[in-house]
């Protein structure tokens, strides 16, 4: 009976407004369906280099560059090495060979190593020899580069004591082997390339520096 009210009501207010407009439902609106493109895939894992950088990026690419990080490892030659290679410490000789070549030969080795980078450059500078087998070691008698700090001898070791081979911190153990322990934060983008059957190395970077 409410019902019944109601709905008369509503009929009889309807009936006496012949004027208003008849009330309409408007049509649900049309469901867009815009096709949403894909995402853009990724581009491929690779380094394009730190002067890739400048042309976007050109304060902080001045404020990197002769910095720490873009200093960190470079090849040996006459204007990256500091020290002066011609003179001993700790049982280790440093020479400078006429052609220009830095070499280290420490005691007990029966040839000269090739310094082939320097690691680091302030406050003080190491030298990276390689082996045959393809490892890397960095001499723990680095130069203090900083000026006038030790006037007659600028090589100090860096762990002193007497260190038999096959200790990890003789110069040729682990603690100062730069494949293992050096690369990953000194260079970019590094694979170590250890094949743990023959014990030998084939390390790879993009840059040899922090870039």
């Amino acid at each position: 009976m409410l019902i019944a009210s109601i709905v008369g009501a509503a009929m009889l207010t309807a009936g006496c407004t012949p004027a208003d407009p008849p009330v309409t439902t408007a049509a649900p609106a049309a469901v867009v369906t815009e096709e949403i493109p894909a995402a853009p895939k990724p581009p491929d894992a690779s380094y394009t280099g730190s002067d890739s950088c400048r042309g976007c990026h050109q304060m902080e690419w001045q404020a990197w560059r002769n910095s720490h990080h873009d200093l960190a490892l470079q090849e040996a030659t006459a204007e990256t090495v500091l020290a002066d290679f011609n003179q001993s410490h700790a049982g280790i000789t440093f020479d400078r060979d006429a052609d220009g070549t830095f070499t280290v030969t420490p005691e007990a080795e029966a040839d000269a190593l090739e310094v082939v980078y320097t690691f680091g450059v302030d406050p003080l500078q190491q030298y990276i020899v390689a082996l045959p087998s393809g490892q890397h070691q960095v001499i723990p008698i680095p130069w203090d580069t900083r000026p006038d700090t030790r006037p007659a001898e600028r090589f100090y070791e860096l762990y002193p004591g007497n260190y038999p081979i096959g200790d990890p911190m003789h110069w040729r153990g682990r603690a100062n082997n730069w494949n293992g322990m050096c690369a990953d934060c000194h260079s970019t983008a590094v694979s170590k390339g250890y094949d743990p059957e023959t014990g030998r190395y084939d390390t790879r970077f993009a840059e040899e520096d922090v870039a």
